[in-house]
């Protein structure tokens, strides 16, 4: 380095030493402690000299990188100065190497079990490690996180599974647009059992609107209550809709970004959190992120211990059942973290065998019922060890969007199980309701096979039959 440029850069030193002082340690970490929920001056300069701070010990680090073909100009480049030789162009610099950023997603490989991993589990990014969790708690993979990331709270992950291997992948498709009926500023909309729900408010969504059936939306929600005399600071960040729509899983993003959990009553608008506070007692609730719901009515979460909030008494991953949650949500621990701030996921394995030709058979009311079986057998999906699962599964995804609903109902016992499936409220002129009875038997090694099936269906007024009959509708 030439005496030239090093006194330049002794100068940038002086410069930053004025504009930003030396902090201690302690300092360093009082400024750095959000005030619970709330809005502190003192942030604005803090963020505004640190900017500077960085900016200029980047171009520290570019003088320091490139020795004398470095040049620290306030004016315009050399070739633009009046009477300046004209200049070669700068050879091509090699970028340095990227951090795991918004720049796209890394896959991530974990060692799992073989082939026999469960179709639907929990994610967990603890530390530097990333852990696969199955339905029950029970660990089924482990691997260095590598710079996986999850690039938005709605989108799920995609698990395929080579050898025993399990490759994840974030979903890239993001949450539909909110149905017409919804507001404009409305950005997106989640639906579940006739249930839809959207985020609204513009950017900074504060306000969350609800539609059932097919009435007109309405407002469900606005931000948590603020203590008098504080303004209201924060985002709901993520809807999650409970398989029943009746419970409405969302994520309330505060100052400093702490994350709140909190449960929404959908019909009445009721709200707590995960946790159990209730009004201004949110205030003091343990920090808490949502994941979504399991298959089977749980929902997901995170508790942790916080910088800026409350503490968990023990951090890690949580599960309870939609059926208790509004009176005290009973939270089981499923999987124990490090202590530090957790990134939970809901995987689905995108490899898993399914059912895609349709259900209709040659005639009117029936099931191509040998195809099915001849399907189970060749593939053994994971999904075929429960007849709920395989009857949801044969069915495919309802779209709700439009205010249609599923229910089903399990009637037998181990040796013969009935599964009934209604949808209702049908996108159709004429046909109104359709009804799906599987009955399915176990074979040898408790492998289903579907030994029945039919389907019917309802016809709207004044279009036909108002029963279940598998006569057509007009």
């Amino acid at each position: 380095m030439n005496p030239g440029t090093e006194e330049r850069l002794r100068g940038l030193a002086r410069e930053l030493d004025r504009a930003a002082p030396p902090v201690t340690l302690a300092e360093a970490a009082r400024r750095r402690t959000c005030e619970r929920r709330g809005w502190t001056s003192r942030r604005r300069p803090l963020v505004l000299v640190t900017v500077a701070a960085a900016a200029a010990a980047v171009a520290v680090v570019v003088a320091l990188a490139g020795g004398d073909t470095a040049r620290l100009r306030t004016g315009p480049p050399a070739s633009d100065q009046e009477g300046a030789p004209a200049q070669a162009p700068p050879t091509e610099v090699p970028a340095a190497p990227r951090p795991p950023g918004p720049a796209g997603p890394v896959d991530a490989q974990v060692p799992v079990a073989g082939p026999a991993l469960a179709e639907v589990g929990i994610g967990v990014i603890d530390g530097d490690q990333i852990v696969l969790v199955d339905p029950s708690g029970a660990e089924v993979g482990r691997a260095p996180a590598a710079g996986f990331y999850l690039r938005s709270p709605h989108w799920r992950v995609g698990v395929t599974v080579a050898g025993a291997t399990a490759v994840l992948v974030p979903d890239e498709k993001p949450p539909p647009p909110a149905p017409g009926p919804f507001a404009a500023d409305c950005i997106d909309a989640h639906a579940s059992g006739g249930t839809v729900v959207a985020r609204c408010g513009s950017s900074t969504p504060n306000r969350i609107d609800v539609a059932s059936g097919r009435g007109a939306p309405r407002k469900l929600s606005g931000p948590p209550p603020s203590r008098p005399g504080q303004p209201e600071v924060g985002h709901w960040r993520s809807l999650s809709l409970s398989p029943d729509g009746s419970l409405l899983l969302a994520e309330w993003s505060a100052e400093c970004e702490v994350p709140t959990a909190f449960l929404i009553d959908t019909s009445t608008g009721a709200s707590r959190t995960v946790t159990g506070e209730a009004g201004l007692d949110w205030l003091d609730a343990p920090t808490s992120k949502a994941a979504g719901w399991l298959p089977d009515g749980r929902a997901v979460v995170a508790l942790w211990a916080d910088a800026c909030g409350t503490t968990a008494e023990t951090p890690g991953v949580y599960t309870f059942s939609s059926t208790s949650a509004m009176r005290q949500p009973d939270l089981r621990l499923l999987h124990r973290t490090s202590g530090g701030a957790p990134d939970v996921f809901i995987w689905e394995r995108y490899d898993t065998p399914r059912w895609s030709p349709p259900l209709q058979g040659s005639g009117p009311g029936t099931v191509p019922i040998a195809a099915i079986n001849r399907f189970l057998h060749e593939y053994r999906p994971p999904w075929a060890a429960s007849a709920e699962r395989a009857a949801a599964a044969l069915l495919g995804d309802l779209d709700e969007g439009e205010g249609a609903t599923r229910s089903m109902e399990t009637t037998g016992g181990e040796a013969q199980v009935v599964v009934t499936v209604i949808d209702e409220g049908l996108p159709d002129d004429s046909i109104r309701s359709q009804r799906y009875r599987f009955t399915f038997t176990r074979g040898r090694r408790q492998s289903l096979q579907l030994v029945a099936a039919d389907i019917d269906w309802r016809c709207r007024e004044g279009r036909g039959h108002q029963e279940f009959s598998t006569e057509p509708c007009l």
